[in-house]
């Protein structure tokens, strides 16, 4: 496998491996990284691969790994919320589409009734065959 150096990586990896030696250069103990910075590389190990990431960055790949699926699962819950709670209203454009359906019910004495209907409005079903149905008693 070939080394790559850096001058073949991408210039946002490399703007984003300056900033973190800045940040590094500035503190004198060990220190957590900011979750600012976090995020900024799970977003760069989701674009360029999360090898290549932790490399230029000096992360561990598993943390970064972890990281950056973290933020694909908040996206993709934010996008599922955001669709769950919109309301599209369809609403139907000029004549009425024919529709067409056959009903069969039966008796337990062994009575049946087929209907058949087709037409742009539906009848109250269960009124209709209350009134089918209906022996007087």
């Amino acid at each position: 496998m070939e080394h790559r150096s850096k001058d073949v990586l991408p210039p946002r990896l490399l703007g984003a491996s300056r900033v973190f030696e800045q940040w590094r250069s500035q503190r004198k103990t060990r220190r957590r990284l900011p979750d600012h910075l976090w995020s900024l590389a799970g977003e760069l190990a989701r674009l360029y691969g999360v090898s290549i990431t932790a490399k230029t960055l000096h992360l561990g790949y598993s943390t970064l790994k972890a990281k950056s699926l973290r933020g694909t699962e908040k996206n993709a819950k934010a996008q599922l919320n955001a669709t769950a709670t919109e309301f599209l209203e369809l609403r139907p454009t000029g004549l009425p589409m024919p529709v067409e359906c056959t009903i069969e019910c039966q008796q337990p004495n062994g009575c049946r009734i087929q209907v058949h209907l087709k037409g742009s409005t539906w009848p109250d079903l269960s009124e209709l065959c209350e009134q089918l149905w209906d022996t007087g008693q």
